[in-house]
């Protein structure tokens, strides 16, 4: 997973948070997330390395902000690359002998922190949290545990394959006035968590979770 890109003047800089880029071979061809476009095409080895022509998907995407000005930086720096070296738990590209782009290694299991992106209204839409709210969730040895708003709740979860089963979750007793809608935020999570019933993860950093009609009811990013 992409961490860190060369900008124009201003050395190695962080990518826009909640953006994914990755990049990984197999064989002689290379494949990935640009953070809006996945991209695929050749890319040779040896004691030079060169990559593209890239072929990408063709998404416009307008958040977050910035995302397509990076996607077309990391795609230029990638087609530049001659060389490819890994540095403590990195990997480093370079151009001409300066790093343009450095990767970590992507964690690809459930067991970790999440946080909710987005949720299932009940109706017909996912919708997005409630501004300055946050909900999280950490899977660790089937138990899972976090954060709902306004509320710590934990509770038991069960995997096989991508079918993922989580008991109906207990939780602190505290009352939040604000912002508006929180708590009702926080009561349709809850709600949701137990009808759970298979789970999918993206590019190591995107949970999909669903019903048993296969509906996406939550959405998590990795933290």
């Amino acid at each position: 997973m992409v961490t860190l890109l060369r900008s124009t003047g201003e050395g190695l800089t962080p990518i826009i948070e909640g953006t994914i880029l990755t990049f990984s071979i197999e064989g002689d061809r290379l494949n990935g997330s640009a953070g809006c476009n996945r991209y695929v095409g050749p890319i040779a080895t040896g004691d030079e390395v060169s990559a593209g022509p890239l072929a990408t998907t063709m998404m416009n995407c307008s958040e977050p902000a910035g995302v397509m000005e990076q996607e077309r930086l990391f795609l230029d720096l990638l087609a530049q690359t001659d060389s490819i070296h890994i540095a403590d738990d990195r990997l480093e590209m370079s151009h001409s002998g300066q790093v343009v782009i450095v990767m970590s290694p992507m964690r690809t299991g459930l067991v970790g922190s999440w946080a909710l992106r987005s949720y299932h209204d009940g109706q017909s839409a996912m919708v997005s949290l409630i501004v300055d709210t946050e909900i999280t969730a950490i899977f660790e040895d089937g138990r899972l545990r976090g954060h709902s708003g306004c509320n710590r709740y934990s509770t038991t979860y069960e995997t096989s394959g991508t079918s993922l089963s989580i008991s109906p979750p207990l939780g602190t007793r505290m009352m939040c006035q604000e912002p508006p809608g929180l708590m009702k935020q926080e009561t349709r999570y809850l709600e949701l968590l137990p009808t759970t019933a298979s789970h999918l993860i993206r590019d190591g950093q995107i949970l999909d979770l669903t019903d048993q009609t296969g509906k996406r009811i939550l959405q998590y990013s990795r933290v």
